[in-house]
């Protein structure tokens, strides 16, 4: 895969050539979509399911997963800075308990069980879905917390468009992105290619060192954010053809390179040169995929392969020997995804549905430095059963998972759902869902070395939630709220932790309880000329430590969860001219089990809050759309991970230009 820069800016330019073409009249589309949605769903009964809309994927154009997420849904980002590794905590969980997938295929990593957000390109995806508790069975085993659905997705009889996206801000922060979809007769093809990259060089207060004045004061020192540049760049080709009204063959091929320095923790004071971190990943996907549906039957088969190379170094400036690594680890993952669906709708009302996955992982990892190697691999089979029956005010979902994964037979998974509108003149819908999960162990918790515990039981446990929801729908006006609570009770947590031995293993907790609730607003208005879009999560989370009545940490928090979470956001807008308000609230977190606040590593809480301005115009077949967006207006110091500063007040202004033909 050998593009850069110069491939970008040339296509670029032939965008802007193509627009020089005669122009036909346009119609313009309001900003707001006001769309009225059922409020019972036989698709997903009695789960909680949310699609990001598409304002809000068009306004983290530029941005990551872990950054979008952190500010549109209750799934609380662990991040270790712009660019460096982040991830997910979904209902008290830790991170591997937040499955991702994209068009079927995991993406968890069969070493260490977790997915980086910061390494998604928010612009490559099309459609995505937060499943939230046991809604992520309808993916596969291990989503404790939850799961994350991302799509690519077909839209027939689209004309051809060309989209640029270039966007330039602080710490010499720019991205640049292509959008091409060309359709021709019963084939389309959709085209993205996309560079991100920063120096990343802010400015903090080190809250991690302490210096004196000549006073004899003790102050944190203004420090900057070195060996912190990254660069993502990556392209994603789609190719459809359509033989037939229900009858559909995709090709998809999505290719990722990224570098990246990893900077130091904040409490480091050594040398500039020592301890230099870097990390190089290249990443391959691609699936084929075959789709029928008639009136009773739908069938899909995919096949997929992955393709990942990761180099991992450590080096130092020595005076006379120059640069000198300590570590140079590889890692090199070979995975194939096959899964098959089938469908059978015996009526409206009562309809069945198989789903199998086939995956093979293959796994080598050296350490040129201290001639190690290793070699893994991993085979699951993961079929799924899937009943749902449901008339207009009720709907139901049994579904009935059996797993095998390294030989041996999983625990049996049922999972059932259930929700109904009790009152038919009230919008009010009422849902429940309960059952059994688990997650296996890990490559790297059972084989790791040192360290790794062959001897590791899987993780499993019950969960449930039940809920309301309440819809409110008029012609310029709608309205959807909801508040659900749900209770996770996992046996034989995995937790990692220091050994006497000198390195750390992991070893089973006997029980973790994470309770909570989760609460939504959001709604669209318009009247006239003006329109307004609102939304607004909360979750409630305790997640409490049951393991040893004996150690201080029982029936304490777990580390890195924030009891209270929540975030709002706000768009108002006249005519094509918008601001939009963001604000992302935590409370305290802890970094020990103990939950000691007196130890300066407690997590303070933040509350962030960011705002943009933008509008767009029309001229003849271009569409301009241009933002200019501020963060952390308030310029507030603040820690989402122990020892990793976060930016400041910072910018970024973006220019979007869309011809359709």
């Amino acid at each position: 895969m050998n593009f850069n820069f110069r491939n970008i800016a040339v296509l670029i330019f032939w965008s802007f050539c193509l627009v020089g073409q005669e122009a036909k009249d346009t119609i313009r589309i309001s900003e707001v979509k006001i769309i009225h949605e059922p409020l019972i769903s036989n698709e997903h009964a009695g789960l909680e399911i949310n699609q990001v809309d598409s304002a809000t994927l068009q306004e983290n154009v530029g941005n990551d997963l872990g950054t979008m997420l952190s500010a549109n849904s209750a799934i609380f980002i662990k991040s270790e800075g712009r660019g460096a590794f982040s991830s997910a905590s979904f209902r008290g969980t830790s991170s591997s308990h937040t499955q991702v997938t994209w068009n079927g295929i995991n993406l968890n990593s069969p070493l260490v069980g977790q997915v980086d957000f910061s390494l998604l390109p928010m612009f490559a995806f099309d459609e995505i879905n937060v499943l939230h508790g046991g809604a992520s069975i309808t993916e596969g085993s291990g989503g404790l917390g939850g799961a994350i659905q991302i799509n690519q997705s077909f839209h027939p009889d689209t004309s051809m468009s060309i989209k640029t996206n270039v966007g330039y801000g602080s710490f010499d922060t720019h991205h640049e992105l292509i959008g091409l979809v060309i359709p021709k007769g019963k084939w389309q093809s959709e085209t993205k290619i996309y560079n991100i990259q920063s120096e990343n060089d802010y400015r903090f207060i080190n809250r991690g060192i302490l210096n004196v004045t000549e006073e004899g004061a003790l102050v944190n020192p203004l420090d900057t954010n070195h060996n912190g540049a990254y660069r993502f760049k990556g392209i994603m080709q789609e190719l459809y053809y359509q033989p037939k009204s229900n009858h559909l063959i995709s090709a998809v091929y999505w290719g990722q390179i990224n570098d990246r320095s990893i900077p130091r923790a904040t409490s480091y004071e050594g040398p500039e040169n020592h301890n230099l971190n870097r990390q190089h990943l290249e990443d391959h996907k691609g699936q084929i995929a075959w789709k029928q549906w008639h009136k009773k039957t739908t069938i899909e088969i995919s096949s997929s392969a992955i393709l990942q190379k990761s180099n991992y170094y450590r080096e130092s400036l020595v005076n006379g020997l120059g640069i000198v690594p300590s570590i140079s680890a590889h890692t090199n993952q070979r995975t194939s995804a096959n899964i098959i669906r089938g469908e059978y709708r015996f009526s409206e009302d009562f309809k069945a549905t198989l789903l199998g996955k086939l995956n093979y992982h293959s796994l080598e990892i050296s350490d040129s430095i201290h001639d190690q190697n290793h070699s893994f691999s991993r085979f699951e089979a993961l079929p799924l059963l899937t009943l749902s029956y449901g008339k207009k005010r009720w709907s139901s979902q049994l579904m009935l998972r059996q797993e095998y994964i390294d030989n041996q037979w999983m625990p049996f998974i049922p999972y059932a759902s259930f929700e109904a509108q009790p009152i038919k003149k009230w919008p009010i819908k009422w849902s429940i869902n309960g059952g059994r999960n688990f997650r296996w162990p890990t490559i790297s918790d059972l084989h790791w070395q040192p360290g790794g515990n062959p001897e590791l039981l899987p993780e499993h446990g019950w969960n449930g939630e039940t809920g309301l929801t309440h819809l409110y729908q008029k012609k310029t006006f709608n309205l959807k709220s909801s508040a659900h609570y749900f209770y996770n009770a996992i046996q034989n947590w995995i937790l990692w932790t220091p050994s006497f031995q000198g390195y750390w293993e992991p070893m089973n907790l006997n029980r973790v309880v994470s309770q909570g609730a989760e609460i939504s607003l959001s709604g669209t208005k318009k009247w006239e000329q003006w329109w307004t879009q609102f939304q607004m999560n909360y979750a409630y989370t305790k997640a409490t430590n049951y393991h040893d009545a004996t150690n201080n940490s029982y029936g304490k928090q777990l580390v890195y969860i924030p009891v209270h979470s929540g975030n709002l956001n706000v768009r108002i807008g006249y005519k094509d001219l918008y601001v939009r308000y963001q604000n992302n609230s935590y409370s305290e977190r802890f970094t020990t089990s103990s939950n000691d606040v007196n130890r300066r590593d407690w997590l303070y809480p933040y509350f962030m809050n960011n705002l943009a301005i933008g509008g767009k115009f029309n001229w003849k077949e271009l569409k301009f759309n241009s933002e200019l967006a501020i963060q952390n207006v308030l310029n507030e110091t603040y820690h989402s991970v122990l020892y990793r500063p976060m930016p400041g007040l910072n910018y970024l202004f973006s220019l979007q230009i869309q011809y359709r033909k």
